[in-house]
């Protein structure tokens, strides 16, 4: 999907069906490394979390979302797109 479609920002969950959010985050950034990536998930791993920003991942957000903080962190990001 994303080859196809080249989406500017992804959110991403840890915990999928299949592949995991880790392996689909390095697959997203092989295909295009400027895309933006917010992981989102309910594992409060710090090896997990370092491994994304590792790998590229531009934020990290724990279940239960906080939308508020959700939809700061998609504009926060889609701004530095502009800039």
């Amino acid at each position: 999907i994303a080859k196809k479609e080249r989406p500017e920002l992804v959110l991403l969950d840890i915990k999928m069906g299949g592949m995991d959010g880790i392996a689909i985050l390095k697959h997203i950034k092989e295909i295009d490394k400027s895309v933006k990536v917010i992981m989102v998930t309910a594992l409060d791993d710090q090896d997990k979390m370092n491994e994304a920003y590792k790998l590229g991942a531009c934020d990290y957000i724990t279940k239960p979302l906080v939308l508020d903080y959700l939809e700061q962190a998609v504009e926060r990001n889609l701004k530095e797109m502009i800039l």
